[in-house]
């Protein structure tokens, strides 16, 4: 199906070749709301306001009640995501729920960020250094004042561990 080359669509409605998913890296963003918006309505405005089959990002990591982090498991991870155009299907996305436009995001939210991040280099074979910021590929601030080179190196002393 040729018919959508060349529209910017980010929407994975339109691919249809998820054969060609091949996830080589991660793209780390910030979700720039409350630090206390839920995955839930992140989820719910990528749906019903943006019209997605689901939320753009693989996962998120968002704020429990008791004050804590916790990942939430975004789209499959079988789909493209819809998070960074020409990044959908080689780099997963993982939003840090909060604003850090001003402020680095809490240590304990990085720390539940780098188990993740651990976890989909062993999965999809790819190295701490593949780890990006969204504005290393698109005109944004996005994620504002995250430290990706720190995160870097606390995956690479997680993957160290083993």
């Amino acid at each position: 199906d040729g018919a959508m080359t060349g529209v910017r669509i980010l929407d994975p409605r339109v691919v249809h070749d998820n054969e060609a998913i091949e996830w080589r890296g991660a793209l780390i963003h910030h979700s720039a709301t409350s630090p206390t918006t839920t995955a839930k309505s992140i989820t719910d405005y990528h749906v019903k306001e943006r019209g997605w089959l689901d939320v753009g990002y693989a996962g998120l990591i968002e704020m429990t009640l008791a004050g804590g982090f916790r990942f939430v498991a975004g789209r499959p991870l079988s789909i493209p995501g819809s998070h960074c155009p020409g990044k959908n299907k080689t780099h997963l996305g993982l939003c840090l729920i909060g604003n850090f436009m001003h402020s680095t995001p809490p240590i304990a939210q990085l720390e539940v960020a780098a188990e993740v991040l651990a976890e989909w280099c062993v999965a999809f074979d790819f190295s701490p250094e593949e780890i990006h910021p969204h504005r290393a590929f698109r005109i944004t601030d996005c994620p504002g004042m995250v430290d990706i080179l720190a995160m870097r190196r606390r995956v690479a002393g997680i993957l160290a561990d083993g």
